[in-house]
């Protein structure tokens, strides 16, 4: 893919190629029809990436691909499931690197439940399913209440959590998550929540 997207300004007009093996960005450009450099990006960062694509927005998608292969350096646990990932930039368009990511953030708020019943890293899921409205760190986004404010619109008690979890609430675009995470994630998810809300200061 030649991107020709905004966001990244360093990087409109370089071939980008999503790399299984090498498990990164592939970041070519050229000159006088000949290749003149090559870098690779988020190298090692999210395990295979198996598909890459340019987004309205500017941004760059990534699927990845952690399963199958037997030469992956992804861990078994995190082998368990795969991801879908926007890479936005940071300030001035800066090429992306595993800090620039909203899928991942490795400074964890809270001595949260580390993992659930299948492996999968409390942290990861909330990341993945929760960030995009709730922030990185739980702390709102937008029009969406932070979640470590103390301040809670449907009950913060676990059980109201675990609900809301479960049942969403349509009229406000969150889905349902019943029937697509485990009993064990949405627990851990609630977990998650609160340990996080009592680091912040805002929990009992």
């Amino acid at each position: 893919m030649f991107y020709s997207g905004k966001a990244f300004p360093s990087l409109k007009g370089h071939l980008l190629v999503a790399c299984m093996r090498g498990e990164a960005i592939l970041d070519v450009t050229f000159r006088d029809n000949k290749i003149a450099s090559y870098n690779f990006l988020l190298k090692n960062a999210f395990g295979r990436i198996r598909a890459l694509a340019e987004g309205p927005d500017g941004y760059l998608y990534i699927s990845t691909s952690q399963v199958d292969p037997p030469e992956s350096n992804m861990t078994p646990t995190e082998k368990g499931y795969d991801l879908v990932l926007r890479i936005k930039p940071a300030k001035g368009g800066t090429p992306p690197t595993a800090a620039l990511t909203t899928a991942i953030n490795t400074s964890a708020v809270a001595a949260a439940p580390a993992s659930t019943a299948k492996g999968r890293s409390t942290r990861d899921l909330y990341i993945q399913l929760c960030a995009s409205c709730h922030g990185n760190n739980l702390e709102g986004r937008d029009k969406v209440a932070s979640l470590i404010d103390g301040k809670w619109i449907n009950g913060g008690s676990k059980g109201d959590i675990r609900k809301t979890i479960m049942q969403g609430i349509v009229t406000k675009g969150m889905p349902a998550w019943q029937g697509v995470l485990t009993p064990a994630e949405i627990e851990g998810i609630a977990d998650y929540i609160l340990a996080s809300e009592k680091a912040a200061g805002a929990g009992g």
